[in-house]
């Protein structure tokens, strides 16, 4: 995992954009193929909450990282893994992205094949019986298959040293604003990331971004002319932001088929497995999850 740094105290509230609000949480889908137990084991009971079910049973369990920071001891990896190793004996989870990617993802495929099935990732929560977990999983296949034979061409972010994309943009629209907050924002093009910042000292706006650095000073854009240091300007925390948490990241054209590859893998399996095991497919965003 790439490391997180702290880029400003202050955080950003971008009030528009793609990935403003709710368009970073992130979409998850659940099958549970054994029934949820209603009591944790001894060792994981101080550090788990139940995520009640709409019978009144339990859903789920999470684990509660303020409870498990709380021990501060040498041992709360083993505790992450222990909880995780018991939650896969009755749940499996697949992380398919943010909302921002989902709902383009879904407008996109619309318009090449059928995806109606595939609707349903457009609702905070939904449930998807065995059968028609079984369309999810074809309908997520046949739309990979349709954007493998378009070669259609996205916009990606990357990290060295880490395989596929952190997060990935379709074009839909160019510029395509994803971030803005007073007067700064951050668009992406079919060539990279559109930055604007009128207050950022020594740049020039708008700034075509290929990438950036994230360092306790603040943050450096990578251009064409050479690095523009943009420190803990307004624009330079909304360029972090893009992709919270990751230090380094280049920006480029990126076929479609890269940045939907992970949504419509996790779409096949889950919808496999829940049809397979004759229980429903759950979709649900943010962190009712676990």
């Amino acid at each position: 995992m790439t490391e997180r740094v702290q880029v400003s105290a202050t955080a950003v509230q971008p009030s528009a954009g793609l990935l403003a609000g709710g368009g970073s949480t992130m979409v998850h889908a659940l099958v549970y193929h054994h029934p949820t137990p209603q009591t944790p084991p001894d060792s994981l009971a101080e550090l788990v909450d139940p995520i009640g079910g709409d019978d009144g049973t339990v859903h789920d369990w999470r684990l509660s990282l303020s409870k498990l920071l709380a021990h501060r001891d040498d041992h709360v990896h083993d505790m992450w893994a222990a909880f995780a190793t018991w939650r896969r004996t009755f749940a499996a989870e697949w992380l398919l992205g943010d909302v921002a990617l989902v709902t383009s993802f879904i407008r996109w495929a619309d318009h090449v094949t059928d995806v109606t099935a595939l609707h349903a990732l457009n609702l905070p929560r939904a449930r998807i019986d065995p059968r028609m977990a079984t369309r999810v999983a074809w309908q997520a296949h046949e739309a990979e298959t349709a954007c493998r034979g378009r070669g259609e061409l996205g916009l990606g972010i990357s990290v060295p040293e880490r395989k596929g994309l952190v997060r990935g943009f379709v074009l839909t629209e160019q510029p395509l604003l994803l971030l803005a907050d007073r007067g700064a924002s951050v668009a992406a093009l079919s060539t990279g990331l559109e930055l604007v910042d009128p207050s950022a000292p020594g740049a020039r706006s708008p700034l075509l971004v290929h990438g950036w650095v994230v360092e306790a000073e603040g943050v450096t854009a990578i251009t064409e002319e050479g690095p523009v240091v943009l420190g803990d300007s307004r624009g330079g925390r909304l360029l972090a932001s893009v992709a919270p948490g990751v230090t380094r990241a280049s920006v480029a054209p990126a076929l479609l088929t890269s940045v939907f590859s992970g949504l419509c893998l996790a779409l096949r399996e889950a919808g496999q497995l829940a049809a397979s095991d004759r229980v429903p497919l759950w979709i649900r965003r943010g962190h009712d999850v676990h």
